[in-house]
């Protein structure tokens, strides 16, 4: 084997260590696997509602977010409170480019809602 291969090689053995690095804390699962999609509100209403009127609501979030992931008090305190403001950007900045496109994305709302209600518990 060449040099480039065995250097992949191990660069494949040693990813799925170090993927969990940035997670909520050793051991912890990843964002997306604490919160559980049947328990969150947008499921049963989505048939029923039009993307626009749940975009609203997912921008206000979004921009919450934006603004506690910049404030000083949260970004340096050991609380999740940041964790869970980049985890909100990141999910309802999705939700809002599919409700953008008039398709109501279940698991982005529900992950978008999840981690908002993290992140506000957080900031108590």
């Amino acid at each position: 084997m060449t040099l480039n291969r065995l250097a992949f090689l191990a660069m494949l053995l040693v990813l799925p260590a170090s993927a969990g690095a940035a997670d909520l804390g050793p051991g912890a699962p990843p964002p997306h696997a604490q919160c559980a999609a049947p328990v969150y509100s947008f499921v049963p209403v989505l048939a029923q509602t039009d993307p626009g009127v749940i975009l609203v609501d997912v921008e206000n979030w979004y921009a919450h977010a934006i603004d506690v992931s910049q404030r000083e008090d949260v970004v340096y305190n050991p609380s999740q409170a940041y964790t869970w403001a980049e985890a909100t950007k990141l999910s309802c900045g999705k939700a809002i480019g599919f409700l953008r496109s008039h398709e109501l994305n279940a698991l982005q709302l529900n992950e978008c809602d999840c981690f908002y209600r993290r992140m506000v518990a957080h900031l108590r």
